[in-house]
Order: C-alpha cells, then structure tokens, then sequence
C-alpha cells in the first residue's frame, strides 16, 4: 500500500476518473509516495506562475513520474487534442502538460538548492487514459510528443505496479538511468520539496500515519471472524499479543449495542478499563474489571467472591440485566479464589439460561499468564475455541522479538502486507544512571517522530524501580515533556508507538513468568520498541546456553541478535 498524500483525494471532476487512478495507484507497494493533483508555484522575473499535474509518484530507488490523466473519448486532429465534444484540451495536450511540470519540477528542485538530488534522481514524465483499453490505442499513429510506452490504459490500473515499474524502465534523455538517493537525500525530497507544496506532516509522521493505516486495514479482516461466529452463542477465542483480540471484542460488544442489547464487558486489568470506558463510551455497554463488578454488584468496597457467588446464583432466577457478556484478558480469571467461587461458570450459566439470541464470549493469550497460577477451567474445557493468528498491532520485527523473548524462535504469523519496521534496539546497563541516560537517549531518539506517545514500562514495580526516583505521578520528566511510566502488568491490554522496557532482569529471561511479562511489554509497541537489560556478562553467557544459540565473539552481541535486535552501547 503506497503512502498517499492526501490519504483522500483531493476534490476532482468525477468525469476525470481521478478517484479510480487514486485507488489504483494506492495499491503500489509501500516504498512509494503518491502525491495527488500538484501545483507547482514558480517565480521568474517577478512574475508568479502556476503548473499543475494530477499526480506525482516518487520512489527512492527508481525515480519521479509526473503523471496527467485525462478521461472519457480522446481526440486528436489537426495537431491537436480535443475532448469528445471537440473542445481543445488545455496546455496543449496532456503529454505537452506533463513533460513541461516534469521540466518544471526539475527546475524547482534545483531552486530550492537541492542539484545534486536532481542530478542522480530520474525525472520523467507520462499520461493515463484510464477510460481507453490498450488495444484501442495499438494501431493509431502518435503525435511526435507521445510515446506508446509512456502511457497507462484502463487495464494498467489492474496491473499498476508492473504498469509504473515498465514506465520507469524507459530511457530518458538527460536523465541517469538509474536513481541512486540516500535515505537522507529522501528525506530531504520530501520535506523540503514536494511536502512543503501540501502542507504535509513531516516525513517520519507521514509514514507513521500511513502505518495506522495499515494496521487498521488489516484489523478489519481479523473482524471477519465474528461474522464466521454469527449464529454461535458461545465461543473462546485465543490469540497472541497484537492479533487485535481486545478491537475484535470491542466490535462483538458495538454490534449488540446498535441492536439496544445490553452488553457487560469484563477484564482484569483496571487501566484497560479505564481506557475503554474513556475511548469506547455506549449506553449499553458497561466496562468493569472483575473486582469492579464484585464490588458492585455486592455493594462492599472491597471484591468479595464468595460473596460475588451468592449474589450471580441470586440472579438465576431474577434475571441478569445484560444479554451479552464478553470477557477480554480471559486468562487472567484464573486465580484460585475466582475459581473455588466458579464465577466463570455462573456468568456463562446466566447467558445460557437467557434468550436464544444472548451470547458469552472469551478472549485471551496463553502466553499472558501472569496474573493467575493456570488457565481458567471454563476456557481449558471449552467446546467452541478458536484462534486469532495474525498480527496486526506490531510492526514484523516487534512481533518477532516478543516472541523470542519468550523462547521461542519461532516466527509469528502476520498479514502479508504486514509492516517490517525497524528492529527493536536493546542494551545492556546495570547502574541505575546509566539507565537513566540509556532511557534519555532513547526518547531522544523517538520523541521527533512519535511525540509523547512514548511509554515506558518497567518489568518490577514501579516502587522498585531504577527510574523510581525520576518518576513524580507516574510520569517521566525530560525534556521539557512527561512520559507514562507503569509496569508491564498494569498496562495489559494496551499499546503505544514507542514502548522502552527497563529493569529487565536475568529472572525476567529465565523463568516462565518472567519471560511472559517481557512479552506482555515488548508486545504493547506498535512501530519502536527499546529493552534496557540489566544483567551481568555471566548471565548473559548463561542466557546463550538457555536459548540454545551460540555465544559469539561478543555475548551481548549475540543475546541481542537472538532477540532480533540490535546492540545499543552507550557511550
């Protein structure tokens, strides 16, 4: 999926058939930028001048291509482009338009001081007849101005990408044959070139934005599920860190909501409860944590379960308001006071004994067990359980961390058009200044792109933690700004651009529960993930023997790439 610039086209004549090419070109894989309907402002002896094009598309590795569609019947007679009704087209033709704003683009580029990126990038020019077949145009003789090869027909929008990469091949006078930019020369481009014409975000959020993008295309797939599961009134569905299990129960509770239903939705962790109840405010829904609801339900300050039992059993013969029950972070339930009291099983039993149309349903990891010693005996023993694979929260390399720092080297499943991202970086620090300067330097490095939407999550108590004394009100100051700091526990459930997990110990890469909170943390990162580890050069030797990996001439090193990430070393 190409980053588009304006996400939405622009305002356009629905004759032109801009809004199809805009789809089309869309669809370009994600190493392009497309701009839509351009105009350039040039000055020249102090007169200004306008020159437009329909779209620009740039890749770093091929080049520019000004791009000018024109739609509906073409003409030309007499030296001349008409339209279907023999109107002569502006600008002399759209192969005249497009190669004089390619000229013109060329021109600026250099204007704005920027030759050198002008001299090693190919600029070219071409034309779209997205109402003309290909075979039409396959015997007509061109004007000296067009060239066959630089044209896409209707049916190149339904092969676009090999369509745009045969335009590209094409040689151009003046041009190099092959465009050789930098990452920062890219950079550049766009930010101080073809950005700037828009009013555009600068680079990094624009691709950080297009990721959004991304992630909710694909999330809208995993809710597909739910219309698999229409007619089934009771289901357990399991699912990874960031296969979108808490948006899918969401989606479950909005399309009871719509119907007038009452849905009461369960979880464990009171952050997450605060956030859906903040971000997902209905009616009909009503957001409680397990201890929440006890209190609530039982009148008492504090949760009570025996209690809890009594008062649920009271219901089987008054009546459960709610029509619908969804229980997210399901295995977090099974902690022995909750399972004695079998509340699980109570509130599967008020559903069942409703309607036909009342539903339960259950969504939780394995692989977040740390709040309870085992799996609850309702999900374990469950009739209808299924499986979220894919991943569509993390970027490719986060998701691969997360999982390695569990163990297991196995790769997760993602969308094919998931997003790689950048590898997670890790260092290793034990004095606690030196984590504080190891944390500074990471929002350093992040805060430009993704703002304050950094959080930092420690894998002890906050109490215990080696940024304790830094933390006021659960904040991190530097810089001028604060940042979120809780515990991996805490923040469950929920997610942010940038996580940076510190106070990770060898018992957090050794042991079962240890291991699970790591993954609970490094999981909650969307597109930047930092892990500060504090351990000694034994125990990383001894976590090598552990993983079963090879030491290295550099064991930090090698930890470091088991965990698909890279070593940071401060200085």
């Amino acid at each position: 999926m190409a980053i588009m610039c304006p996400e939405v086209p622009k305002e356009y004549d629905l004759a032109s058939r801009e809004g199809i090419i805009f789809e089309a070109l869309s669809k370009l894989p994600d190493d392009y930028y497309v701009f839509h309907s351009v105009t350039l402002v040039m000055r020249k002896f102090d007169r200004i001048s306008e020159h437009e094009i329909d779209f620009v598309v740039f890749n770093q590795n091929k080049g520019i291509l000004c791009l000018e569609a024109k739609a509906g019947q073409v003409q030309y007679s007499n030296g001349a482009w008409r339209y279907a009704n023999g109107d002569l087209m502006k600008h002399d033709g759209p192969f005249r338009q497009a190669s004089k704003f390619c000229h013109n683009l060329v021109t600026y580029i250099r204007e704005q001081g920027y030759s050198r990126i002008a001299n090693k990038c190919k600029i070219m020019s071409a034309v779209c007849f997205p109402s003309v077949s290909r075979e039409r145009f396959k015997n007509q003789a061109l004007p000296p101005e067009a060239d066959y090869n630089l044209i896409l027909f209707k049916e190149s929008l339904d092969e676009i990408k090999e369509s745009i990469e045969s335009i590209f091949a094409v040689p151009v006078e003046n041009a190099p044959e092959t465009t050789l930019i930098s990452n920062s020369e890219k950079k550049e481009l766009i930010e101080n070139v073809l950005a700037p014409q828009f009013n555009l975000l600068p680079i990094a959020s624009l691709e950080a934005e297009h990721r959004n993008g991304k992630f909710k295309t694909m999330l809208k797939e995993q809710m597909m599920l739910l219309d698999y599961l229409e007619e089934q009134r009771t289901a357990v569905i399991n699912g990874a860190a960031g296969t979108g299990k808490t948006l899918v129960a969401l989606e479950k509770a909005r399309r009871h909501a719509v119907k007038n239903e009452k849905v009461l939705f369960l979880c464990y962790n009171q952050k997450l409860k605060e956030h859906l109840s903040a971000n997902y405010q209905n009616d009909y829904i009503d957001y409680y944590t397990i201890d929440g609801l006890a209190c609530k339900l039982c009148h008492t300050s504090t949760p009570d379960y025996q209690l809890l039992q009594e008062t649920l059993m009271d219901y089987i013969d008054d009546g459960f308001p709610y029509k619908h029950i969804i229980i997210d972070e399901g295995q977090d339930f099974g902690q022995k006071q909750m399972e004695e009291s079998d509340i699980i099983q109570l509130l599967y039993d008020l559903i069942a004994d409703n309607d036909d149309d009342s539903t339960f349903y259950i969504f939780y990891d394995k692989n977040q067990l740390i709040q309870g010693e085992k799996m609850p005996d309702y999900i374990e023993n469950a009739d209808c359980r299924l499986t979220l694979y894919r991943n569509c929260r993390n970027t490719e390399n986060i998701a691969v961390s997360s999982m390695r720092f569990l163990g297991n080297e196995k790769k997760p499943k993602l969308f094919e058009r998931a997003i790689l991202g950048n590898s997670p970086n890790v260092c290793f620090e034990n004095k606690s200044e030196e984590i504080i300067n190891a944390v500074n330097y990471f929002i350093n490095k992040y805060k430009e792109t993704y703002g304050d939407n950094i959080v930092i999550l420690t894998a002890e108590t906050v109490e215990k933690s080696s940024l304790s004394t830094c933390v006021d009100n659960g904040y991190y100051r530097y810089g001028g700004n604060k940042y979120l700091v809780t515990t991996c526990r805490k923040f469950k459930g929920l997610e942010a651009d940038v996580i940076i997990l510190v106070d990770v110990s060898y018992k957090h890469l050794s042991e079962t529960v240890g291991r699970n909170i790591i993954y609970v943390g490094s999981s909650r990162a969307r597109f930047e993930l930092a892990a500060i580890i504090s351990i000694s050069e034994d125990e990383i030797c001894t976590c090598l023997d552990e993983f079963k990996t090879r030491h290295g001439k550099k064991p930090s090193k090698s930890l470091a790439t088991f965990f698909n990430a890279k070593l940071v070393e401060m200085e």
